[in-house]
């Protein structure tokens, strides 16, 4: 079938309607964003037990693992970070 079409460009697509020809990331290389986890963990340094929650978001879903709740807040406050950082160079 390859074979008898002609002109086989005509069958794909122009790549540059559907991807950009830069990286928009490059723009943003130059900002310094440290995102700081350590509210995330327990501090055994300070304290010789973890929290079980925070106000009513469940921490730990068993004795090792993060609750899918817990893990949604800690994004999205990064994310508001992240975002409040980045509309600096906007």
């Amino acid at each position: 079938m390859a074979s008898n079409i002609k002109t086989p460009y005509k069958c794909g697509f122009n790549y540059q309607d559907f991807l950009e020809l830069s990286n928009p990331a490059l723009n943003i290389l130059h900002i310094d964003i440290n995102l700081d986890f350590n509210e995330v963990f327990c501090n055994l340094k300070s304290s010789s037990k973890c929290k079980y929650n925070l106000g009513n978001i469940p921490i730990f879903r068993d004795s090792n693992h993060f609750s899918s709740m817990y893990i949604n807040y800690v994004i999205s406050k990064k994310m508001i970070f992240l975002e409040k950082k980045l509309d600096k160079y906007n």
